[in-house]
């Protein structure tokens, strides 16, 4: 919708600037197909059904999620910095899942930062590998969540947002768990919040 909206905007400009419209309508192509490979996943998901893992570089998973999502991360004024610290850390499993993982918690991350105006709005994205495990780390820098809410934010409908269904977080943790991973949060309420999760390494050669 963002996409399409800026595209009129270039498009009903005095002068109008064809290229920007076309980067617009890029977007549009880009993130829909994505939305029918997500659905498809869930549906996967949901069914247990057995998805199609390879063995896949854990950067460049995530550095590809957050190439998808450079342009709504400036449309929110976040500035991010990232720390890639697992590059030949290989893992098993369906690329389109784990990216879906990763850009649900950039957006929730981002929108933790909406009323954010006192300092800076800093998304942290981090991986590391930790002892048999590719870890990546999610942080941004808005108001944190109250500790008594922290124990329920991955349960089914749970939700702190007035529009929001509660399935998002659910979501991600039944797609890392059928990774075998983990995933978990930790919060300073006034100070931000940081997801966290982990897969184990694969031992494998990267497929051709």
């Amino acid at each position: 919708i963002t996409s399409g909206e800026s595209c009129k905007r270039w498009i009903n400009r005095p002068v109008p600037n064809l290229e920007e419209a076309r980067r617009s309508l890029d977007r549009v192509i880009q993130n829909s197909a994505r939305v029918s490979d997500v659905i498809t996943c869930i549906r996967a998901l949901s069914r247990q059904s057995e998805v199609q893992r390879k063995v896949e570089i854990f950067d460049d998973i995530v550095t590809d999620a957050l190439t998808l999502m450079q342009h709504d991360i400036a449309l929110h004024d976040v500035r991010t910095h990232a720390q890639l610290g697992a590059p030949d850390a290989l893992i098993k499993g369906d690329r389109v899942q784990l990216q879906q993982v990763i850009i649900n918690l950039i957006i929730n991350a981002c929108q933790a930062m909406a009323n954010v105006h006192d300092r800076a709005r800093v998304l942290r994205i981090h991986t590391s590998v930790q002892q048999d495990e590719a870890v990546l780390e999610i942080a941004d820098s808005g108001i944190g969540i109250a500790e008594d809410i922290l124990p329920s934010l991955f349960d089914p409908f749970f939700t702190t947002k007035p529009t929001g269904l509660g399935m998002g977080l659910s979501i991600c943790r039944s797609i890392i768990e059928f990774h075998g991973g983990r995933i978990w949060v930790n919060s300073n309420e006034g100070l931000g919040t940081q997801f966290m999760f982990a897969i184990a390494l694969n031992s494998l050669r990267l497929e051709k």
